[in-house]
């Protein structure tokens, strides 16, 4: 068992369908709460950039940097976003994302 508390890289994290899923979660969480209910664009999954997990007291922590297309504007943003999986009941909690900025076509 992993310590409480300490935050850990995803090894791997490129190719686990785990770490996608969650990515995938929490890029719809988002367009559910902020743009289906105010019209606004949606955002698309483009590739998960980096993953990091931390245990918690309710479970398991994990910390994501997301490509995210915003497929009105046509353009990719970075965005950091933190997905709770209970340990109780295996259910997730999408945090808010948090925008961290716009990427280029070389990043």
């Amino acid at each position: 068992m992993e310590e409480v508390g300490i935050l850990r890289e995803v090894e791997g994290f490129e190719n686990d369908p785990m770490i996608e899923e969650l990515g995938r979660f929490a890029i719809d969480e988002h367009n559910k709460k902020e743009n289906v209910n105010n019209g606004g664009s949606v955002l698309e999954l483009v590739k998960i950039a980096y993953a990091n997990q931390q245990e918690v007291v309710s479970g398991m922590m994990y910390y994501m940097q997301l490509h995210a297309l915003d497929t009105d504007q046509g353009i990719t943003f970075l965005y950091v976003s933190p997905v709770l999986v209970k340990s109780q009941d295996n259910s997730k909690e999408a945090q808010s994302l948090v925008l961290l900025r716009v990427l280029k076509d070389d990043d």
